[in-house]
């Protein structure tokens, strides 16, 4: 189940990367920025 978590969030982290690259500021709302920076963190922790 832990793998299949952090299966799914680096392939959410992967798309927001691709479609917004520099722009992720802009694109992501401050909540939006929160989760994102979040899966991040949980992926590196979790590895």
């Amino acid at each position: 189940m832990k793998d299949e978590l952090i299966l799914e969030l680096k392939k959410s982290v992967r798309a927001i990367d691709v479609l917004f690259r520099e722009n992720k500021t802009k694109a992501l709302t401050e909540y939006g920025h929160g989760v994102y920076d979040m899966a991040k963190r949980i992926i590196v922790t979790w590895k």
